[in-house]
């Protein structure tokens, strides 16, 4: 009994001071309401996972009647060029290939930013959220319509402390 109360005197605290965390969008200074954002013809929707904590899991739905591409290797992250959660360290390098979303379906991805897998660095900086409330992550998603039309999607995607 006397080893259980312990226990619980040593781990109250911390759970105490555990913090939730929250990840939305915003596109400009707009906020999107949510780890999203859409608009006639994507939407895209954001998680993160501290399982994961490299990578950012995006789904990409078409909401057009003709497919879309997403060209995976032109994709950044705050500027740089993305990897896959699947890579490992002969392939992390490798350009990604473009990928064909059909009408009224959806793809899902886990990217990070393509360093050496052994050095990869965290998507998202506790520092950050603790000193100034948020850690922000810009997404550039360019995307391809069947018209040959590319839109450069750039949504910021920020991890702050649930309020």
């Amino acid at each position: 009994m006397k080893k259980i109360l312990l226990v619980l005197i040593l781990i109250m605290p911390m759970a105490m001071m555990a913090k939730e965390y929250e990840l939305y969008c915003s596109v400009g200074d707009v906020s999107t309401g949510g780890p999203f954002f859409e608009d006639d013809s994507v939407r895209f929707e954001f998680s993160y996972t501290s399982l994961y904590p490299h990578f950012l899991k995006v789904k990409v739905i078409n909401k057009t009647d003709k497919r879309i591409t997403v060209e995976w290797e032109n994709v950044r992250l705050s500027d740089d060029p993305i990897c896959f959660r699947t890579d490992n360290l002969y392939s992390f390098n490798n350009p990604k290939p473009d990928e064909v979303i059909h009408a009224k379906s959806s793809s899902t991805k886990e990217i990070g930013e393509r360093e050496t897998p052994e050095y990869r660095s965290r998507m998202f900086s506790e520092l950050l959220i603790k000193n100034h409330g948020e850690s922000v992550k810009s997404v550039i998603l360019p995307i391809r319509y069947s018209s040959g039309m590319v839109a450069d999607y750039k949504v910021y995607v920020c991890l702050r402390y649930k309020l």
